[in-house]
């Protein structure tokens, strides 16, 4: 059965050029990790190596050869840590590696939401800065009518527009036209002219047209 297994490895590495790396896999397939790992690391193939470790649930070493040798694979191997470390339920580590792998913006929320513990999510959103999650979650709290929260994510996140809209849903006016007029922010200022106009208060989306630069929608306004 082992020579079945090692031929097997061998015509599966034949797109592999150097020599040793295609005899590490076949001592992979054999059951041969240590002698499969020096010959890796003799020809340099780092990412064989990287994925040996990880098969055989030697994170540490994984990272560890990423970190030093091959650092373009590196937050592909912490994603991948992180990952597993989801799966065996050890999610402050997970949420750790998320982070150093880049992914955490998407990865976190998903997990955290996944797994019903909208607590530690919360916090979580609380203690970044990344303005696509606090986004996120600003959407999720209005949804669930807890304006406040959302505002204050929205906020934070610079989204004006957003912003502009919880005022304006909750009826506060002066704070509305206070962002368009800190900001100018032509986005903002066209959700606000359009609601003006929808009131018939002709002055005022006028105006908020012209700062949104929408110009053909004032003129249109103007001539009735």
């Amino acid at each position: 059965m082992e020579h079945v297994r090692g031929s097997r490895a061998l015509c599966e590495s034949s797109n592999i050029m150097e020599l040793d790396a295609r005899v590490g896999l076949v001592a992979v397939q054999l059951g041969l990790p240590d002698d499969a790992a020096r010959l890796f690391a003799g020809c340099e193939r780092w990412d064989l190596l990287e994925q040996l470790h990880q098969a055989t649930g030697s994170w540490d070493a994984a990272l560890n050869v990423a970190g030093k040798k091959d650092r373009i694979h590196l937050q592909s191997v912490q994603y991948a840590h992180a990952r597993h470390l989801e799966a065996v339920g050890d999610y402050k580590g997970a949420i750790q590696n998320y982070m150093d792998s880049g992914t955490a913006a998407t990865e976190v929320p998903r997990m955290l939401w996944q797994q019903g513990e909208l607590p530690g999510l919360e916090h979580h959103v609380m203690q970044s800065d990344d303005p696509g999650l606090l986004t996120w979650w600003a959407r999720y709290c209005e949804s669930q009518g807890k304006f406040d929260k959302a505002l204050s994510c929205y906020q934070r996140a610079g989204n004006q527009l957003a912003t502009l809209r919880i005022y304006c849903a909750t009826g506060n006016w002066q704070a509305a036209e206070d962002v368009v007029s800190a900001t100018q922010d032509p986005a903002a200022a066209f959700h606000l002219a359009r609601l003006y106009e929808a009131q018939n208060k002709v002055e005022d989306a006028l105006r908020c047209y012209s700062i949104s630069k929408r110009y053909s929608h004032g003129a249109r306004l103007a001539k009735r």
